[in-house]
């Protein structure tokens, strides 16, 4: 059981590092002057939904571990 905590806790990590990276982006896009206010944004909505796109896959990796598989390639 704690192999499987240990698994959960590393993908949660992770996940939070990538998700305050692209939210960080996402702050310096719409912080920048010279570009116009429709890309500044463009951008930023981009970040925001990669962020949200990493959340999904930590579900699906988390629901993942729970049932026991421990590495996604073997199913390749």
């Amino acid at each position: 059981m704690k192999d499987k905590s240990g698994k959960i806790r590393t993908a949660v990590i992770l996940a939070m590092f990538f998700c305050l990276a692209f939210i960080g982006l996402a702050a310096v896009y719409l912080s920048i002057d010279d570009l116009p206010a429709v890309i500044r944004i463009g951008y930023a909505v981009l970040m925001f939904a990669l962020a949200a796109g990493m959340i999904t896959v930590l579900k699906e990796r988390i629901r993942e571990i729970r049932k026991g598989e421990t590495d996604d390639l073997d199913n390749y």
